[in-house]
């Protein structure tokens, strides 16, 4: 499995670029218009305090934490598609394939297919923080002989987990790991509840920062994890609400 980071993703949109993913879509002009219109000209400045740097307009890019811009991104990463199995969420992408040797060239055949496509499409790859994991059974099969990926010369890391969309999958395919991770995260809170529970703060106020800060970690993407839910994981969460 391949798991590519694209370098400030939406920082570095072209305009253009992306008025020919709108026109090409065959989006309606007067959307397109008004969708690019409003990214020219944009302004960017820094403040330290009562200091305050000179105004430099925006020449590319387009705003995070709005709706345009996510969809921006998305139009323009559109067209990126392989020969292998692939998923796409905003700016996460991932690539795998199925081998039967250690010298398929599947997937570095799709790593070559999106170092063209981000060349062609103003963007860039963070191979700093792309990675490669590999999920193997057999025994007659050493890992360390299989190649390891390469994007612009450099070989890509290869991890024995990865978080996606914060789910941890872990090159065992169990959720060990991931149970692990969850307990370490609520463990860090859990002083909050104890600490309320001694102050004699409301029961109805403990549960809902439990709630809030623990239950909310632990049950998140039950729907993926929890099957795997495992003994330690399970006793776990019975103490924590055994506390509240």
């Amino acid at each position: 499995m391949l798991f590519a980071d694209f370098s400030s993703a939406f920082d570095v949109i072209d305009h253009n670029i992306l008025l020919d993913k709108f026109i090409s879509n065959d989006v309606p002009e007067r959307i397109t218009v008004w969708s690019v219109n409003s990214l020219n000209g944009r302004k960017q400045f820094v403040k330290i305090g009562d200091s305050v740097c000179n105004a430099t307009i925006v020449g590319a890019g387009t705003p995070q934490c709005t709706v345009s811009g996510p969809n921006d991104f998305k139009l323009v990463i559109n067209d990126l598609i392989f020969n292998t199995c692939y998923v796409k969420y905003v700016d996460d992408t991932t690539v795998l394939s199925i081998s039967k040797t250690v010298n398929d060239n599947t997937l570095e055949a799709a790593a070559d297919h999106l170092v063209h496509w981000t060349q062609n499409n103003g963007l860039m790859i963070n191979t700093n923080k792309t990675k490669e994991l590999i999920i193997c059974f057999s025994q007659n099969v050493n890992v360390t002989n299989i190649p390891p990926l390469s994007i612009n010369g450099n070989n890509i890391d290869r991890v024995t987990a990865f978080k996606l969309f914060g789910v941890f999958i872990s090159s065992d395919l169990s959720w060990d790991y991931h149970v692990m991770y969850l307990l370490r995260k609520v463990a860090k809170r859990m002083y909050c509840i104890n600490y309320f529970v001694r102050a004699g703060v409301p029961t109805c106020d403990v549960v809902c920062v439990y709630t809030s800060i623990i239950r909310s970690v632990l049950e998140y993407a039950c729907p993926v994890w929890h099957p795997g839910l495992n003994k330690k994981c399970q006793m776990i969460l019975s103490v924590y609400k055994n506390a509240v």
